[in-house]
């Protein structure tokens, strides 16, 4: 009789009960996260080390941390909370499809408990301002805003990849989150427009890895991301002043070709990016980006009063060949990317040199 293969308890349960609302997903994998840390102490400290950043020198080998899930509060649910034995107890925020609640973070802060708070997502997301500089928000060592589910694949993947004979659930929560597309990306796009739907997902959950650094830019940039987005694009919300009211970037709506859409309030501001957008793409020194085209888009529908009109930029993926690393790829992306919201946001009268340090244009022309 073949033995049940516990490493995939996890990935089982979840298609067994066929989890589809996103609330439940996220809560279900809050649970797998939870149930692994509690039976492993060396892993929940490495856990809470991995969200505290620098801020870890109360933990040592042996310290006790209880593991807590759905912690109450008056108007507040406190999804993972972790209690290190004499230290102040970390709440965690977290994500997997949906965006987070208003001001959801700050009103974790401001409970009488006093925990220090940690937000997981599955990718950049835009944290507000004033919880970014509250003194007990936590972010990671490296000095991004939050932690995603590949900082937690990776801190997993190691030690299991070091220690072969690591608990089963340490596997099967692995197992879990590559099922969920958590693992590191390939530097391959694969065909974004598959006819086999799973090869297609894959693809494109690959693709919006790939588009990390695009995300990193728009935040450099001032952009405010917008949650929820689907594998393969990014969505923002607000940004700084200039022409622009909105960006999204996607890499499968079109065949072979990375989408950048630029929403304008006024068809003049359309009309003088797309001139300057234009003809700093004529003088591109890379090939791929002088095969790059400006389009203007016939109607759009938008419940934003922001937003009247919008323009598409698309860029061949031709401008990824000789990139052999995902990170070469991210950064390739986040270049166009870079350049052509700057050059399209930024009036040629109103340039702002501390941004740019040269002609917005240049920016595209200089690639």
């Amino acid at each position: 009789m073949p033995q049940l293969d516990l490493s995939r308890i996890f990935v089982r349960l979840s298609k067994t009960a066929g989890i589809e609302d996103l609330t439940c997903r996220e809560d279900f994998l809050t649970e797998c996260l939870a149930a692994t840390l509690a039976e492993d102490p060396e892993l929940t400290r490495a856990f809470v080390a991995l969200l505290t950043g620098s801020d870890n020198h109360l933990l040592n080998d042996g310290t006790w941390i209880g593991v807590e899930t759905q912690v109450s509060h008056e108007r507040s649910c406190l999804d993972l909370v972790l209690r290190p034995a004499g230290a102040v107890p970390v709440a965690v925020e977290i994500k997997l499809d949906a965006p987070e609640g208003a001001g959801q973070l700050a009103k974790y802060l401001a409970l009488p408990e006093r925990y220090r708070v940690a937000f997981l997502a599955p990718a950049r997301r835009t944290i507000d301002h004033d919880v970014l500089a509250h003194t007990r928000y936590l972010r990671p060592a490296d000095g991004r805003d939050h932690l995603t589910w590949f900082d937690v694949h990776s801190l997993i993947a190691s030690d299991v990849r070091a220690h072969a004979a690591r608990t089963t659930l340490r596997i099967a929560l692995l197992g879990l989150l590559e099922e969920l597309g958590f693992a590191p990306p390939v530097p391959q796009l694969g065909d974004l427009q598959a006819s086999n739907s799973r090869e297609r997902a894959d693809a494109r959950q690959n693709a919006g890895k790939l588009l990390d650094g695009v995300r990193a830019t728009l935040v450099a940039l001032g952009w405010e991301l917008q949650g929820g987005d689907q594998p393969g694009d990014v969505w923002t919300r607000r940004g700084r002043v200039g022409r622009l009211s909105r960006v999204w970037v996607g890499t499968f709506v079109e065949r072979n070709r990375l989408k950048v859409r630029l929403y304008f309030p006024c068809e003049a501001d359309r009309a003088a990016a797309m001139k300057e957008l234009a003809h700093a793409i004529s003088t591109a020194r890379h090939p791929g980006l002088r095969d790059a085209a400006v389009t203007q888009t016939k109607k759009i529908v938008d419940k934003d009063p922001r937003v009247a009109c919008a323009a598409d930029v698309f860029v061949p993926h031709v401008v990824l060949d000789g990139l052999e690393t995902p990170d070469a790829i991210s950064e390739c992306w986040a270049q166009i990317v870079h350049a052509v919201v700057l050059t399209a946001n930024t009036r040629s009268d109103n340039a702002d040199p501390a941004t740019t340090g040269l002609r917005p244009s240049l920016a595209i022309e200089s690639i």
